[in-house]
């Protein structure tokens, strides 16, 4: 069985990296990708040999499993509520939206199509976070205002 993928705009900088990621995977097909620029759209699809739409539903129409979100982060509602009803599966790039209520109306609308969502934050769940969070739940630290930190791409 092969995983058909679609890649909702390349304006987030991990959608060349999702691209790159799939064409390692045995099994999934990046079918296509749909973005409002047409020489980025255009460019990206060259460069991972698979076809370029100039409108969201063109690429909707191809049956796919899944979408991945890489929109503006203000766009990212729009591009949901779309998609939703039409794949049972969205990878949503971070942050999920720009506002709260946004947000919810994501969540709320892949929920009634009984769509998965997910949200990208890989980096929660590498060994060093989790024993940051661990520590932080112990209390060990005291009262927490604010953390920042680096991982160098690890």
């Amino acid at each position: 069985m092969t995983v058909r993928i679609g890649i909702l705009s390349f304006a987030h900088m991990h959608a060349h990296g999702y691209a790159a990621c799939m064409r390692q995977i045995p099994g999934v097909t990046l079918v296509g990708i749909a973005d409002d620029d047409p020489a980025r759209g255009e460019g990206q699809a060259s460069i991972f040999e698979t076809r370029y739409f100039s409108t969201v539903d063109g690429l909707l129409d191809q049956q796919l499993d899944g979408v991945i979100v890489c929109t503006e982060n203000a766009r990212h509602l729009p591009m949901i509520e779309r998609a939703a009803p039409r794949t049972s599966a969205i990878l949503c790039e971070k942050p999920i939206a720009s506002t709260l209520e946004d947000a919810h109306a994501i969540i709320d609308v892949c929920a009634s199509h009984g769509t998965r969502l997910q949200v990208a934050f890989p980096v929660r769940f590498t060994p060093p976070v989790q024993r940051l969070k661990e520590t932080l739940d112990q209390g060990k630290l005291g009262r927490i205002y604010g953390v920042k930190t680096t991982n160098h791409g690890r």
